[in-house]
């Protein structure tokens, strides 16, 4: 829930006061929001799963990855729902974060967390 919090209110701060082109602005605080999720799944979420076989900078790196992929997915879904159905940006963001949450959790689950993979 923490990365949705931070990636709606940089999101806003970066369109409504930086004025920051609405992908961009998408992208920088998606990337925030990504960051401060790795942050929470390594200290929290999945603790327990902690391998000593990957540094934490692979697995963050491991994470980037697929939550990169996952921001590409919330900006396109972003773009659509905003320009093509004219949905309020910050209602369309939340639904960007959504979808591509389930593949971000899924592939992590799978790809990130997952000892067996390493």
């Amino acid at each position: 829930m923490s990365g949705i919090l931070v990636d709606m209110a940089l999101l806003w701060v970066l369109v409504e006061f930086l004025e920051v082109p609405i992908s961009l602005a998408k992208a920088m605080a998606a990337e925030m929001a990504m960051i401060n999720n790795f942050t929470w799944n390594h200290l929290w979420t999945f603790s327990g799963r902690q391998s000593r076989q990957f540094s934490l900078i692979v697995r963050f790196l491991r994470f980037n990855l697929v939550c990169g992929i996952g921001i590409l997915i919330a900006i396109l879904v972003l773009h659509i729902l905003h320009h093509h159905f004219n949905i309020n940006l910050y209602l369309a963001n939340f639904a960007a974060i959504i979808i591509s949450a389930g593949w971000n959790f899924l592939l992590s689950l799978a790809y990130v967390w997952n000892s067996e993979t390493e």
